[in-house]
């Protein structure tokens, strides 16, 4: 199954898309970007325990496509299968996508970021689990969205130290700055980053003392963070190595 997390102007929604579903993306406009995470197993929602089935967000505002007919006009059409990393293609002389609806629950949904209602605790800092969104075997998604900071003067308001060793940790900032761990600067939208499984990570020296000592009432986060968990190693390719911020990791080392 697919989950891409698309952007363009003015919109930031989740699409889950089926294992076996045939579909093509075909953007509205060219200020367009997509995060695209794809499992060997079924995509699912996290139990949600003595939450509910409201919180975080409510089932009622999932989104299903209605299908419309097609029009384009093509003396051939192309469908690729992709089964272990390799393509293979079928050709047909009609549009494989012409259909009129789908029967049973295995259809593609949305889900808006705007739609996700973050948990929120007065007197601790709730771990990016208490966000997750979507799950399947060997990964977690989470939505990090903006919130009240905890209102308890003694509450830790910034991420605790930590080595994830189950898990590769990846964050993409979607929109805003974050400013949580920084003592100067911030990680701006468009920064996808990588924690591998074991090494120590959180906030630069200093972050946490200075989250106590300048303790705000009614302070917020104010950005949008996709967290996704793996508990397979992460690879970097060639392409993300030439992209690269040389020395980022740095950054929480000094401060």
């Amino acid at each position: 199954m697919i989950t891409g997390f698309y952007r363009s102007p003015g919109i930031a929604d989740y699409l889950v898309i089926p294992k076996g579903t045939t579909y093509r993306v075909v953007p509205e406009t060219r200020d367009n970007f997509m995060l695209i995470v794809q499992s060997r197993g079924s995509i699912r929602f996290p139990e949600r325990a003595g939450v509910g089935q409201y919180a975080p967000f409510d089932y009622n505002v999932i989104d299903t496509p209605e299908p419309e007919p097609v029009t384009e006009q093509r003396p051939e059409w192309e469908l690729r299968v992709r089964r272990r990393g390799e393509y293979t293609s079928v050709f047909y002389d009609f549009c494989p996508l012409d259909v009129v609806g789908w029967k049973g629950t295995h259809s593609v949904f949305k889900l808006n970021v705007k739609d996700f209602r973050p948990l929120m605790s007065e007197g601790i800092h709730l771990p990016p689990s208490a966000h997750g969104t979507f799950e399947a075997d060997g990964l977690v998604m989470c939505t990090i969205a903006p919130r009240p900071l905890e209102g308890d003067p003694r509450a830790l308001r910034v991420p605790w130290y930590h080595r994830n060793i189950d898990y590769d940790e990846v964050l993409f900032v979607h929109s805003g700055e974050v400013t949580l761990s920084r003592k100067s600067g911030t990680t701006p939208c468009g920064v996808l980053s990588l924690d591998p499984q074991g090494l120590h990570h959180g906030p630069q020296p200093g972050v946490w003392e200075d989250s106590m000592k300048h303790w705000q009432k009614d302070a917020r986060l104010e950005f949008v963070a996709i967290n996704l968990d793996t508990e397979e190693p992460l690879l970097m390719t060639p392409e993300i190595q030439g992209i690269e911020m040389k020395g980022y990791a740095n950054l929480w080392a000094k401060t």
